[in-house]
């Protein structure tokens, strides 16, 4: 889970170097402030985001696997709390922020394109975000709690046993 994190962090703070690059060397035909904001902004979201993954990774990290059964545990139980509140307020934020970002950079970029070509763009765009969100989004958190609850299960059996 912390590779997963880290590796989710990683990726994210490429792509927002690659999205800065972008907006550095690309010379667009129509350059816009209006332009700029919306991808230095999905690049912010970016690092922002790959920050959100970093502190979750650190958070798992300190689980002491070494520590009492019952504190070993309690700590499981802790960071199962700080993920839950973690992912009900980020998640959305995070998609709420990218999706509008995205809108602005779109509205600039497709400006010349035919009103036919535009309604495809947003809504093949729009459409992935929504999928990405509410199908692989909320399938990665009920394997990710799942895991977890497994993982706080055996260690409630195992601290029953020893009692």
């Amino acid at each position: 889970m912390i590779r997963r994190e880290r590796i989710g962090s990683i990726l994210l703070s490429l792509t927002a170097i690659y999205i800065l690059g972008l907006a550095y060397f690309i010379d667009f035909r129509h350059p816009s402030v209006t332009l700029y904001f919306a991808m230095f902004a999905v690049a912010a979201i970016c690092f922002l985001q790959a920050f959100v993954s970093f502190v979750n990774a650190k958070k798992l990290k300190e689980i002491d696997e070494n520590a009492a059964p019952s504190q070993y545990l309690q700590q499981w139980q802790s960071y199962n709390e700080f993920r839950k509140k973690l992912v009900r307020w980020n998640i959305p934020l995070y998609f709420v922020l990218l999706s509008a970002a995205l809108g602005l950079y779109m509205v600039e970029v497709l400006q010349d394109g035919s009103l036919r070509f535009k309604i495809i763009a947003y809504a093949l765009t729009f459409g992935w975000i929504l999928f990405a969100y509410f199908y692989l989004g909320k399938r990665q958190l009920r394997k990710t709690e799942n895991r977890i609850n497994s993982i706080i299960s055996e260690l409630q059996n195992l601290e029953s046993q020893f009692k």
